[in-house]
């Protein structure tokens, strides 16, 4: 693959908006450049050149407003009725706590929880 593929998806990565109602590991941000480490990392050689270039179009489509400046539009709700300002206080991190959508410990973390840790 390309390193100029991979410079440009580095790119696109860093001028990716970061979403502060979120903690990183719900963050698309953040999960794109791990992507994009992933792929790249182990499978240099082995990538399908013009299928990374047409996912990276898209996202860079996408980066750019590029269809909703085409198709400009009056609507101020999503189909929930919401504005974008609930939708994303709905969808913060501190939301979904009170939902009872917060992260939850794992079967074994939970049983050997009452266990010592070995860091105090």
């Amino acid at each position: 693959m390309s390193k100029q593929v991979y410079k440009r998806y580095l790119r696109l990565v860093t001028q990716w908006p970061k979403d502060q109602h979120k903690n990183p590991s719900r963050d698309l941000a953040v999960y794109l450049g791990k992507q994009v480490e992933a792929a790249f990392a182990k499978d240099a050689p082995t990538l399908n050149a013009s299928l990374c270039e047409k996912k990276l179009n898209s996202l860079e489509q996408i980066l750019s407003n590029k269809w909703a400046d085409a198709y400009p539009h009056n609507y101020k709700s999503g189909s929930f009725g919401l504005t974008l300002e609930q939708v994303e206080q709905l969808t913060s991190d501190t939301s979904r706590k009170q939902l009872g959508l917060a992260p939850k410990k794992g079967i074994l973390k939970s049983l050997f929880s009452f266990l010592p840790s070995k860091h105090t």
